[in-house]
């Protein structure tokens, strides 16, 4: 099985040449690394052009303009020669065993088109804080049975650590270039729709979290994708027939933020409302008695929000099929 490792890279001098050498150090010998430069503006033309490139399982593309990494990723897929896709970013370190362990599973499990690693997340100055620890062990404890209920809250999976078959990636329809941030998460809920995506229970990958990434910079536009991804993948998954109807709750800064979203989705908003969890439940009740309401819509993270959670897990309403519990970044 030849993999081909495709990196998209955007003004990556501080850690590009880390990341590719984990790729070169690989115990597994039938792959290529795809790299492609999406016109950065800093030293990485240069270096990709050093002796780091020279080596033959490195192929370097650049892009005349910045086209954004989805873009990018799609452009070093279509290059790609593997019939199974690694994704490494470039500020991330793959371990040396990482693609034999991926390949060895996938042969051993024949019937899935993705397979994601356990991570270990770190920061420029060493280990991860205790905030960055509570996501790693989010991330670590998902099984591949769940991955598919998680993609209604979150992501599940951690974009580098990933392989799936190129075939898999054609019939999803690639990534997006409408997402600037949350094509990642937009693309696995495509994926899933094809086959199943599991979870190696290793740490095989370790990703860099840098608070100067595009996704925490500019966290109104990452919460405002990723709430239009969760409502597209809602709707496809759980809903047919005519436009849904929803009920949502949240703060109202999070119901503001949630209503500007609605033109890009095919969903009805019935009403919203960031009060009490007891004032929302009575208003539900009197108006899904006329069969206006088809679900629930939960915004952030709140004692507002656990208590309304906990109401409707005593009203025996089941979590991503009568109500959903969405990030939103915004409170």
């Amino acid at each position: 099985m030849k993999v081909s490792v495709v990196m998209a890279v955007y003004n990556g001098e501080k850690y590009i040449v880390q990341a590719i050498r984990s790729l070169l150090e690989q115990t597994y010998n039938n792959y290529e690394i795809i790299i492609v430069n999406d016109c950065s503006t800093d030293k990485t033309y240069n270096i990709l052009e050093s002796e780091i490139a020279l080596n033959d399982k490195v192929k370097v593309y650049h892009l005349d303009s910045n086209k954004g990494a989805a873009f990018a990723l799609n452009y070093g897929i279509n290059k790609a020669s593997g019939t199974w896709i690694a994704i490494n970013d470039a500020d991330d370190i793959s371990f040396k065993e990482r693609l034999e362990v991926q390949v060895n599973y996938i042969n051993q499990h024949s019937d899935i088109i993705a397979a994601a690693t356990h991570i270990e997340i770190f920061t420029d100055s060493g280990i991860a804080n205790p905030i960055d620890q509570v996501h790693q062990n989010y991330k670590n404890s998902v099984k591949s049975e769940q991955v598919g209920d998680e993609l209604y809250k979150g992501v599940p999976i951690i974009h580098g650590s990933i392989i799936f078959s190129k075939d898999a990636f054609i019939k999803a329809g690639s990534y997006n270039t409408n997402y600037k941030i949350a094509y990642d998460y937009d693309f696995w809920t495509r994926l899933i729709q094809i086959g199943p995506i599991h979870i190696i229970p290793k740490v095989l990958y370790k990703y860099r979290k840098n608070n100067q990434s595009i996704s925490n910079v500019y966290i109104e536009k990452t919460s405002s994708e990723f709430l239009e991804v969760a409502m597209n993948y809602i709707v496809k998954t759980r809903f047919s027939g005519p436009p849904p109807n929803f009920a949502v709750f949240g703060s109202k800064n999070s119901c503001t933020h949630f209503l500007s979203i609605k033109n890009n989705t095919n969903f009805n908003i019935f009403f919203t409302d960031y009060g009490e969890a007891s004032n929302f439940i009575n208003k539900y009740r009197k108006i899904s008695k006329l069969n206006k309401i088809d679900g629930i819509i939960i915004l952030g993270t709140s004692l507002k929000t656990e208590n309304l959670v906990t109401r409707l897990l005593k009203s025996n309403l089941i979590q991503n099929i009568n109500y959903f519990t969405l990030w939103t970044g915004v409170e």
